[in-house]
């Protein structure tokens, strides 16, 4: 099999669930964070999805980055040289969902202007009492810019492969 190597960007804003989303996808769902303690700057962690489709084993090498605000200048200068980008949300909270836009322009700033694949995710879908973003508004958004659209919940175990593997497939 050939290997793809991969730097993708996890974006979004400050309690969204990113660094959970991650933590739960490569641990196989056995490393839930139940402690929050938010994101410095970026954190770094890889795992390697195997497309048999495609013959190709793909190595995601993500960059969570800190959704607060006074490090984006830093975590700008990270996003450099990026070849896919993970976009994540929580459906409860409208403003994380309208700040997407302030973050794509932020990555494709740091990138050039260059058009890179991506996903889009909307998170903590188990409460859907309290949801405020609805799945067509999202998939609109991903659409526009030719992005999967993937709704999950790591509380739930709820399609935590789902955007990692759409990623994995739009990177080969």
């Amino acid at each position: 099999m050939r290997k793809v190597k991969s730097k993708v960007l996890v974006l979004g804003n400050s309690a969204v669930g990113k660094s959970t989303l991650l933590q739960m996808y490569i641990s196989g769902g056995q490393n839930y964070l139940k402690d929050y303690v938010m994101t410095q700057a970026a954190d770094v962690q890889s795992k390697i999805i195997t497309l048999e489709e495609a013959k190709k084993d793909v190595e995601m090498v993500f960059l969570d980055c800190s959704g607060q605000p006074h490090y984006k200048n830093i975590v700008g200068e990270l996003m450099r040289d990026s070849n896919g980008l993970m976009f994540v949300y929580d459906v409860t909270n409208a403003d994380s969902f309208a700040s997407l836009q302030e973050w794509f322009d932020l990555a494709r700033k740091a990138n050039g202007g260059k058009k890179l694949p991506g996903v889009i995710v909307g998170t903590k879908i188990d409460l859907k009492p309290l949801r405020k973003v609805e799945p067509g508004e999202a998939a609109a958004w991903a659409k526009k810019f030719d992005f999967s659209y993937v709704e999950v919940s790591s509380a739930k175990m709820i399609d935590i492969e789902g955007p990692f593997r759409a990623l994995a497939e739009k990177l080969v």
